[in-house]
């Protein structure tokens, strides 16, 4: 088995799923927390054998679907039921990251020159609705958006965060920021917006420590965070807790750093 791409928990149901790369075949698990019980997805009808799974997110808005973004330009739409593949969203740019609006509207797909694809997975046939560009983006890699689907956030290949009202980017093909994010100057590959949706952590797994939290409404980033600089290594995933009371981020030498957010008294 490959190395794990992605895992994430269903919002509902008590499972998980896992995606992995072996060899030059792509292909994902679900094991059920209550059972223990552990199903692999055949292939997909029409899918080619050499595709790669690239990323795989969870859909709070609809919890039996799981997107799927591979190497060939498409996101599968899953069925956790039947472990079927429901509908496949094509962009016409190399797909880097892709993000499910919370309330289950829309699907935003990143890909490398910067363009963002939406698609609305509203009704039984998803279908293409929009299109809009990252302003001054050198090279797309990561796309997120908050709980509130308020703000949508998208990093570069420059270290570049640009952070939009998602208002903004459904009108016009070249929505102005709200803010951009110079302060890490790497690759941007991952981001997790606060659950409250009032803060954006993004971070580089190219660089120690390269890792930011900004304040969505205070239009700025933290100058206290990370707190030990010399101690954090290269965070390669950020997580917070569903209270927004923590903040984990993973780290390429394994091990994790739990930061605990006073503000917010929940975890």
């Amino acid at each position: 088995m490959g190395a794990l791409s992605a895992v994430h928990f269903n919002p509902l149901y008590q499972m998980s799923l896992t995606a992995s790369v072996d060899s030059t075949l792509a292909f994902f698990k679900i094991y059920d927390l209550e059972t223990g019980v552990e199903t692999r997805a055949s292939p997909f009808i029409g899918s080619r054998s050499d595709e790669i799974l690239v990323n795989c997110e969870m859909s709070s808005g609809h919890p039996n679907i799981v997107g799927l973004g591979t190497t060939d330009k498409q996101v599968y739409l899953a069925d956790l039921r039947s472990l079927e593949k429901v509908a496949v969203l094509r962009t016409k740019g190399t797909l880097q990251s892709f993000t499910f609006l919370d309330d289950g509207t829309f699907v935003h797909t990143l890909d490398a020159n910067g363009f963002v694809y939406v698609f609305d997975v509203r009704g039984r046939k998803p279908h293409f609705a929009h299109q809009w560009c990252d302003q001054a983006c050198t090279g797309g890699t990561r796309i997120a958006s908050s709980v509130n689907s308020s703000w949508i956030a998208c990093g570069s290949d420059c270290g570049f965060v640009n952070v939009y009202q998602m208002t903004q980017t459904m009108i016009s093909s070249n929505p102005v920021p709200d803010k951009s994010i110079a302060n890490v100057q790497t690759a941007i590959d991952s981001m997790a917006f606060h659950p409250a949706s009032e803060m954006l952590c993004l971070g580089s797994s190219q660089m120690p420590a390269a890792i930011r939290l900004y304040h969505l409404y205070g239009h700025q980033v933290f100058d206290n965070f990370p707190v030990c600089v010399g101690r954090l290594g290269k965070p390669t995933s950020i997580a917070f807790s569903p209270g927004g009371g923590y903040l984990c981020v993973g780290q390429s030498n394994g091990r994790a750093a739990l930061y605990h957010i006073s503000h917010y008294i929940d975890y």
